[in-house]
């Protein structure tokens, strides 16, 4: 579970929501990690954010770029 911390901003009374500590887990083999290592991928879609381990995304690399759109190149 995580612990969050809000902040105000100084223009205003808006809050910005931060996690203190985070764990997130693989998308496709469920490792876990907290906090999100820097060598993990993070991909946002339908189902929201995924996180890809870097194994995984060493190993599905050519499926992951077969999914970005015709746009991104």
């Amino acid at each position: 579970m995580a612990v969050f911390q809000a902040r105000e901003v100084v223009v205003g009374v808006t809050l910005d929501i931060v996690p203190d500590e985070q764990t997130v887990a693989c998308s496709w083999c469920g490792t876990t990690a907290s906090p999100p290592p820097v060598t993990w991928t993070v991909q946002t879609g339908a189902r929201g954010v995924e996180y890809l381990c870097e194994q995984c995304t060493r190993d599905n690399v050519r499926k992951i770029e077969g999914s970005l759109p015709t746009d991104y190149w």
